[in-house]
């Protein structure tokens, strides 16, 4: 037995492909040699007699052997395979002798949500909130300078500036907040003299026709806006303004078309009654269709005297809010099979967001060259009212004109006095 073991042994050794693992028991005082392959059981002693190795080794106390220097193995002869070149089939599944490394898993970067819509802003602290804020995010947003950013015009950025409020630009949020205050102190005031029999209603008219591509949207003419405005609602008197609403996926409802504005007008009227409304709503809706299916063209609702001032904070903001259209659909069930379906209806509606930064500076070129006294239109009763407005709102603009034309003067005189003191 020992013989054989040690014919074997050097046999392993040539071939390279075992090696020799000592073991020694204090128990009974004798000592085993096992040899073993890699990864696989012994040679010589079956699965019984290494438990019973193993049990014994538990019972007694173990001689702790000094560790033996590693000899340097010879290198195996050509066309046999070593330890690391040897077929994975002969391994099992459970015993492999290395386990394959885990692919790192992708992640994808999760949306960004989309910020919530703003609260209507028909209140004071919304209203100068909102028309602080943006201003700062423009800033914010063009100082950052990103890859493919959009640009603000040369227009644009003298508009924003808040020494320009006093030509009264539409996109200027200083000249935004002045306005606003005049107009509603002048509007509470006007519709607090009224009688209380006569009722303020808040209409809102949309067009289909009114509706242009984001590139072209600058060109915009509000004058023909107020006039289609003025011929839909004869004999009323209200003041409006004319507002600019940005839809950024009108793709579903436009083909060939993917951002547009939406050009209507928000008014307050009076001098008409309920009936007579209603009449009138209906037939706008009858012939004049908007740029979503499902949307009306014209609707109303009469306000209260405490909503006066809210209604008219919301007339008189700048653009701020995302449009996006959303298809209507309904469950059906199929009688035969039970299957549930959400087919679209062909109907759709609206959710407005918060315009991002990129979006803001967007309406603010689309909107210079506008100006607040021409945005803003009345009718009957309305177009003193508005008229007062105006006046009010470019005193400072008045003022600063008549300093410059002060000051053209005096430069005048001094260069005629120069000349006159050259000609002697």
């Amino acid at each position: 037995m020992s013989a054989s073991l040690s014919n074997r042994t050097v046999s392993a050794f040539k071939l390279g492909r075992l090696h020799l693992k000592t073991k020694e028991t204090a128990c009974g005082g004798s000592a085993q040699h096992i040899v073993t392959a890699r990864g696989q059981r012994s040679l010589d002693a079956p699965a019984e007699a290494e438990s019973q190795l193993h049990h014994r080794n538990r019972e007694c106390r173990p001689i702790v052997t000094q560790p033996t220097t590693p000899q340097r193995r010879n290198k195996p002869p050509i066309g046999l395979p070593t330890p690391s070149t040897t077929p994975t089939k002969a391994l099992s599944a459970n015993h492999s002798s290395k386990a394959p490394r885990a692919r790192p898993r992708q992640v994808r970067p999760k949306p960004q949500p989309r910020p919530p819509a703003r609260k209507p802003l028909n209140t004071w602290p919304r209203f100068e909130a909102a028309h602080t804020e943006d201003p700062g995010r423009i800033a914010r947003y063009l100082n950052l300078g990103h890859k493919n950013h959009v640009q603000l015009t040369r227009d644009a950025e003298i508009d924003l500036k808040p020494g320009s409020a006093l030509y009264l630009p539409a996109n200027n949020y200083t000249a935004r907040v002045d306005y606003a205050r005049i107009a509603t102190a002048q509007v509470i005031r006007f519709t607090n003299s009224l009688p209380e029999s006569t009722p303020v209603f808040w209409v809102t008219l949309i067009a289909k026709r009114f509706t242009d591509p984001l590139d072209r949207a600058g060109d915009f003419d509000p004058y023909e806006l107020q006039r289609w405005a003025r011929a839909r609602l004869p004999r009323c008197s209200f003041v409006g303004m004319v507002e600019a609403a940005f839809y950024s996926n009108v793709g579903l409802v436009l083909h060939g078309m993917q951002k547009a504005v939406s050009w209507h007008v928000h008014m307050l009227v009076w001098g008409v009654t309920e009936q007579r409304m209603t009449e009138l709503r209906d037939g706008i809706n009858r012939r004049v269709s908007t740029m979503v299916p499902g949307v009306k063209a014209a609707h109303f609702r009469e306000l209260t005297p405490d909503e006066v001032e809210g209604q008219a904070l919301y007339m008189l903001k700048a653009p701020v809010n995302e449009y996006r259209i959303y298809a209507m659909k309904k469950t059906v069930a199929d009688p035969d099979t039970g299957e549930i379906t959400t087919p679209t209806t062909g109907r759709f509606w609206t959710k407005k967001y918060q315009l991002g930064p990129g979006d803001l500076v967007r309406m603010a070129n689309i909107m210079t060259g506008k100006t607040l006294d021409t945005v803003a239109f009345a009718a009957g009763q309305g177009c003193p009212l508005l008229k007062a407005i105006n006046f009010e709102a470019l005193t400072a603009y008045r003022a600063a004109e008549d300093r410059e034309r002060a000051r053209r003067q005096i430069q005048r005189s001094m260069a005629a006095a120069q000349t006159r003191s050259r000609q002697r």
